[in-house]
This record gives structure tokens, sequence and C-alpha cells, in this order.
């Protein structure tokens, strides 16, 4: 199955990540947060925003949200009052101010309904790139093989967790290094964790790693695991900065 990686559960981020799993596309949403509940923020929704929740099916969830009704809307040129807008002109779906995080939960718990979904809460993903990094790459074989090897090395995070993303060059090489404080990788599993089918996750395909390691064994490269000082694992892709196939 194809995944889709959602970084960020915004409103935005969320809504896509509900739409995506009830197409049944695979979709991991990431929020560096443990929950939704850090600040309280409102949410202001105009009428479009309120149409755009019934056309996904959550009408009647957005309208069970703690929320404030907005009466009237006043416009104005500079200090002086132009024109109001009255219940009657704003309609039923009129503009109201939601609670944010209310409103977050709900849509991944909508989302939560479909098997495609998945989301991954509490881990900080920092990325550590040179402006001179660049490469000439097969690009969408390369960033698949980058967001499978990211999307491990999350999984094995606990919450509250980092995963670094770091970018090196090396004698016409590029080096993608994800490290994570997971739980490591055994020394007997090290090389047969890129093994097709081969997982120790109770929901793993098996399948992430294997096809990160195919896509760059294909542009010349390849893909290697590390253990990190302290706990935790490197996965380090390492490919030629101008392959079969690349692309701007």
């Amino acid at each position: 199955m194809t995944r889709v990686v959602v970084v960020g559960a915004g409103p935005a981020g969320a809504a896509l990540s509900y739409l995506l799993a009830r197409r049944g596309i695979g979709v991991t949403l990431l929020e560096r947060h443990t929950d939704f509940a850090r600040e309280f923020r409102g949410e202001g929704l105009m009428p479009s925003g309120v149409a755009a929740f019934a056309e996904m099916g959550l009408a009647s969830e957005l309208d069970a949200l703690p929320q404030t009704r907005i009466a009237e809307v006043a416009f104005f040129r500079g200090a002086k009052p132009w024109f109001r807008l009255t219940p009657g002109q704003l309609g039923a779906g009129g503009p109201r101010i939601v609670s944010q995080p209310a409103m977050l939960e709900m849509l991944v718990a909508q989302a939560s309904r479909f098997g495609s979904f998945r989301i991954e809460r509490g881990v900080t993903v920092r990325l550590e790139c040179p402006s001179e990094a660049s490469a000439r790459l097969d690009k969408l074989k390369i960033r698949q093989a980058v967001v499978n090897v990211l999307r491990n090395a999350i999984e094995a995070s606990a919450r509250g967790g980092e995963v670094a993303v770091r970018a090196r060059l090396d004698d016409g090489v590029a080096e993608v290094v994800v490290s994570d404080r997971g739980p490591g990788i055994p020394e007997a599993d090290r090389d047969a964790v890129f093994a097709p089918f081969f997982t120790t996750k109770e929901q793993g395909s098996g399948l992430g790693l294997a096809i990160a390691r195919e896509f760059a064994g294909a542009h010349g490269g390849d893909l290697r695991a590390e253990s990190r000082d302290g706990g935790g694992v490197t996965i380090v892709p390492r490919l030629p900065r101008a392959g079969p196939g690349a692309s701007s």
C-alpha cells in the first residue's frame, strides 16, 4: 500500500489525513506534541469552512464541538463602519469560533475509524542539511526510500523522542543519515532487517526498509544500519550525487 506522510497535525494536515484515509489511502500523520491541548486556540470558520466539514460528512461532529457562534460580522474601511452581515444573511452555517484542540482530536478520531490511518505523536524530527547539499537523483524513488527510513525511525521512537535527519556529502556521494533512540537492532538481525517481510513490529509489513534498499541499490547506492552509542539505530542511505534516472 502506498503511504502518505503528513507532517504536522494542524487543521489542514488533520483534514487531509481524514480524507486520504476515507479513500483507503495509507496515511501517517506526524505530530510532535503528545496531545493537542498544549494551548487553547480558537479556529475561526467562515461559512465556506463550515460547508467543507459538511461535504466531508462531519457536520454533526463539528456542531458538537465547543464553539461560539458569531451573530453578526461588521466590516470597516479604516476606522469607519462599511457594512454589516446579519444572521439572516450569514445563514445557518454562519461563522463560528471552534476550539482547535477539540477539532483536531475529532478529525483524528474520525480518521482512526479507517485501518489505513496512523498517527505518530510526540516525536520531533530534527533536520540538519547544509545549504550546499544538492544532488541529481530520481526524486520519486529516492524520496520514497528516505520516507520509508524516516517512518521506520519514528515508529521505533518513544513519545517525546527525537529523530535526527542529517545530509552529508563526501567525494561525489550523498548520505542521508537518519538516527533514532528506539530499542535498536540486535546484531544478529542487522542484515535481516533489509530482507522482505522481516519485521519485529506487531503491525509491520517488513517491506519499508527492503524497498528503501532496493531503490538505493538501483541508484548505484546502498543502505546500511549502524548502532548508536546510548541506544537506538542509524540508517544511512548512501547514494551517488548523480545517478540513473536523475531529475532536478
